[in-house]
């Protein structure tokens, strides 16, 4: 997706160079909202909410949560199709393959540690300190990065 996102960003472009810094500014808000969301979560009250049965699931549904995590989740669309391209406008040859190369080993990076790593965390999550810790964590880091990409003009 990060692939496609740089590749149909370019031809764009080509068309409507203006389109870049509306994208930039959505791709900001999109940070900010995210953040805030997360912070949200910090200040709520409960228990996180994760099923506690045992079992194990089937095939067809573990291939369904991958999909809806990576394939069917609009944040997934929204982050490698406009604000990863949008960060990268203007930026040609080495410099953009290898933004390209790092975003989509970051990405399987991500992906594998997630699936593997859930199971093994779960235990650790069901308290809501944790998940507070967590949220904070995302928060912080999404508002950061916002405030970084607004400060440098990216």
């Amino acid at each position: 997706m990060i692939a496609f996102g740089m590749h149909g960003f370019a031809l764009v472009l080509t068309r409507r160079p203006n389109v870049v810094s509306w994208l930039f500014d959505a791709g900001i808000l999109a940070l900010v909202c995210h953040g805030l969301l997360a912070l949200r979560s910090v200040l709520r009250a409960g228990q996180p909410d994760i099923a506690t049965s045992g079992t194990t699931a089937s095939l067809r549904r573990t291939l369904l949560v991958v999909a809806s995590v990576s394939l069917i989740n609009p944040v997934s669309w929204i982050d490698t199709v406009l604000v990863i391209p949008a960060v990268m406008a203007g930026r040609t040859g080495v410099a953009c393959r290898a933004v390209v190369a790092g975003a989509v080993t970051a990405s399987l990076i991500w992906f594998l540690v997630l699936t593997y790593g859930t199971r093994t965390c779960r235990s650790f999550f069901e308290h809501r300190a944790s998940m507070q810790v967590l949220d904070g964590t995302v928060a912080l880091l999404m508002l950061s990065l916002a405030a970084h990409l607004v400060l440098m003009g990216a």
